[in-house]
Formats: structure tokens, sequence, C-alpha cells
């Protein structure tokens, strides 16, 4: 069983997304060609603890060498490929043997309350069209009331919103979940698309002056925000309220884990919420040092 092998099981059976297989397809390259592994048998304790030591010497362009949640996700794709290789009866390193690194309180950057109050009501207090006030406060009530991936609300169109029960519907391959909203994320998004009357069925949109322009060449039903516009969204709102944090998209994910683990959920129900593809995943989001 090699890694293509895995990558078909994640696709067809898990119904992992692309994103995800990507990933860990290069996780997992990335793991054998700096060990020089050739067969998944050959892979030793030892291989792992040189690819750890090898991740935490690692710089990226701006010589910043890598956190300490990225070479657990290296780690993460390693132990769930062991897992698969496990359940096919072949005898290989125990996925249990691979040990994630631990992550300080302080990398993890987690985002108090008080902070995401200042970042809910910063739309509001810009110069910007109301549209685009109730646009960009729509857009942060919801990320982070549902922990909702970027990508996911990219993607999503206005008719797959029940605002009878305020369940978002996200559906990935043969794979689905519903998401919550709270009620002030759906009233800011009720009121958002009270404002709009363009007929265009994506949810959010941009609101410039290029938008009619661009509209002539491609259709309606394709015109929507990118992954890349929300976080650049995300980004204007905590420089304009001056958090001393580093928020992105996976942080506002991660206070959402930690909001559900307060509540009490059990970490099973929050990766079912948070569509993570291994539980190791979501105990990385819920654990606090």
């Amino acid at each position: 069983m090699n890694i293509s092998d895995y990558l078909d099981y994640l696709k067809n059976s898990k119904h992992s997304t692309q994103k995800t297989i990507e990933n860990y397809n290069y996780y997992l390259k990335r793991f054998f060609n700096f060990c020089h592994i050739s067969s998944p048998e050959d892979i030793t304790d030892e291989n792992v603890d040189q690819f750890k030591k090898f991740l935490a010497q690692v710089r990226n362009n701006k010589k910043e060498l890598t956190k300490t949640s990225t070479q657990n996700y290296h780690l993460i794709a390693l132990r769930s490929y062991l897992d698969f290789l496990k359940s096919k009866d072949i005898i290989t390193l125990n996925p249990n043997e691979v040990k994630l690194n631990k992550q300080n309180f302080k990398e993890k950057n987690i985002m108090s309350d008080n902070a995401i109050e200042q970042l809910l009501a910063a739309p509001m207090h810009t110069k910007n069209p109301g549209i685009i006030q109730n646009r960009d406060k729509a857009i942060l009530e919801i990320l982070l009331c549902s922990g909702i991936k970027v990508s996911e609300l990219a993607q999503l169109k206005k008719s797959e919103i029940n605002f009878n029960t305020s369940i978002i519907h996200i559906l990935h391959q043969k794979k689905s979940r519903a998401l919550n909203l709270s009620n002030q994320a759906a009233y800011s998004l009720k009121k958002y698309l009270s404002l709009r009357n363009d007929g265009i069925n994506a949810l959010f949109i941009r609101h410039d002056k290029a938008k009619d322009r661009q509209l002539l060449k491609i259709t309606k039903d394709n015109y929507q925000l990118t992954p890349r516009t929300f976080q650049r969204i995300i980004k204007k709102y905590v420089k304009k309220t001056n958090l001393n944090i580093n928020i992105t998209p996976e942080k506002l994910r991660q206070a959402y884990a930690l909001h559900l683990k307060k509540k009490g959920y059990d970490e099973k129900t929050i990766q079912g919420m948070l569509g993570h593809e291994s539980i190791v995943t979501t105990k990385l989001y819920t654990k606090l040092r």
C-alpha cells in the first residue's frame, strides 16, 4: 500500500476535500523523501524522530522557523496514513508511536472574548457604504459562530441557508454537515441580503465599481468572494481595531472550537462540526496549555 492507495482511500471512502488530499500528499511525500523510504514497512520511530528534528529547523521564505502547529499537521498526516496501513494488516510502525509536538499557549494565540467583540464591531465603524459594512459584519459573525472554513464560505449560495432554522448546509462530495447560525449572525446576514437587489445566488459578493463590468464576462451564479478575499477582510479589521494578535481564519475556527468545548461538547462532536478529517486535529484546536 503506497501513498497513492491511501489518497484514493481519502477520496473514495472518507470523501475528504481536495485540499486535504493535496496537503496529505505533500506531507507524506516530504516524509518519504526526507527519510529515503521506499516502502511503508520500512517506517521506524527513528525515521519519525529525524523528520521531527528536520521540520523544527526548516525556515520559510521570511527566514521564520516552521510553526509547531504546521509541524504537527505533517505528523497528523503520517499517523493517519499509519492507521490506514494498520487497517490493511500491513506491519509497520504503530501510529501511537508518532507523538505530536507540544504547542504552547503563546503560539496558539487564543482570542479573548474582548478581542472577539472588538472584531465584530469593527465593520460598522468604517466609512464604507452600508451594504459593505453589513456584508463584512455578517461574514465575521458567521465565521465566529459556525466554525465554517473560508473555502466553504466562498462557495455558499443564498439557497443553501435555511433561515427558518438558521442552519447552513455544507456538502463536500458525499459528505455533509449542518452548521447552526447564532441569532446575531442570522440577523446580520438577513440585514445584508435585504440591501441587495442583484439577483445573484452567491451568498457574499463584491460591491464596487468593477462588479458591473465583471458581470458582463461571467454568469451571476459564479460571481462571489474568494477565500483570499475573506482572509483580507479579516486582516483589515484586525488592523483597524489595533488588536495585538495574529487573527486568521484558522484562529477563528479555533476560537469556535474552544467555545464548544467550554459548553461541554465532546471532541468527537466538535470534530464533526468543524469537518476535521482527524480527531487529532480537533484535539490540537481544543487543547489549552
